[in-house]
């Protein structure tokens, strides 16, 4: 996981000296280097992919915690620009929606990891287009549940907003 967590960070890095920071850089630091690693590298790399949603599904405490200190410090940073980028999403709300994000993410490309490699028609792209292309769709679906406007704020009394303030 760790060489990974390098690319993250480094996309981080990279993210924090723009100007502004968009919902969508935020989501392809996450998605993109896991991409990458099925597309670059084959069936070795949908096989980690594969692995890592199974791991993330399976909920062992010990697998819990190794996947915190893995992800913990990137976490944390990406969880503040979140706030920043959507402050009217009750942070409580976008925590939730960040493990249903999560999850979606690890099954999503472990499905595309795992399509059998059929023979490309004449006149389609090549398979590593119709990957990406799913990659689109994913960081794209990603984006829209995380910014998608809520109606728990009339739920929760004790909400708070991402910005910290309450909504009552």
């Amino acid at each position: 996981m760790m060489p990974l967590m390098a690319q993250r960070r480094a996309m981080y890095d990279s993210l924090q000296a723009q100007p502004q920071v968009t919902l969508r850089a935020v989501v392809e630091i996450l998605v993109v280097p896991l991409a990458r690693k099925i597309i670059e590298e084959g069936s070795a790399g949908a096989r980690y992919v594969q692995f890592l949603a199974r791991l993330h599904t399976d909920r062992n405490p010990k697998i819990a915690r190794i996947f915190e200190q893995s992800f913990g410090e990137n976490s944390s940073a990406l969880v503040a620009m979140l706030q920043s980028i959507l402050p009217e999403i009750p942070m409580r709300v976008l925590g939730l929606r960040l493990i249903v994000c999560s999850h979606a993410m690890l099954q999503s490309l472990a499905d595309i990891s795992a399509r059998p490699q059929l023979p490309i028609p004449p006149g389609s792209p090549p398979r590593e287009q119709v990957l990406w292309d799913h990659v689109e769709i994913l960081i794209e679906f990603l984006c829209g549940g995380l910014a998608a406007p809520t109606n728990l704020h009339s739920q929760f009394s004790d909400c708070e907003t991402s910005s910290g303030r309450s909504v009552r």
